[in-house]
């Protein structure tokens, strides 16, 4: 409460011939008061703000959780193709090396054989 509204409340007790030290205490007791007032008010607030601060640090937790766990279901989709790849290419290196290792020895005896020759 201001002070010209608590000088107004104590110029109307004074005006209503209240005595001055009573006038005066009424004043103080309605700043009192209008102070209790504004604190429990602005607990109130505080704590709807806390509330809400909390109810939403609760659903970015639950988001961020959620985005980890389909991270991880990728990672492990993706180990699973590179072991897959790997595989793959494992499988290859024992069919191509024999391949080029007979294409190579195939060469080789042409070769030797042209510089041989008959």
């Amino acid at each position: 409460m201001t002070e010209l509204a608590t000088d107004n409340i104590y110029r109307a007790f004074r005006s209503a011939n209240a005595d001055p030290d009573l006038a005066h205490a009424a004043v103080a007791q309605v700043r009192e008061i209008a102070g209790e007032n504004v604190v429990t008010a602005i607990r109130s607030d505080i704590t709807e703000l806390r509330a809400e601060l909390h109810g939403e640090v609760r659903e970015l937790r639950a988001e961020l959780q959620g985005e980890i766990r389909e991270m991880h279901s990728g990672m492990r989709e993706m180990h699973a193709e590179i072991r897959a790849i790997d595989r793959r290419i494992d499988t290859l290196a024992r069919v191509i090396w024999p391949l080029v290792t007979g294409f190579l020895l195939v060469v080789a005896a042409g070769v030797f054989a042209i510089l041989t020759g008959p």
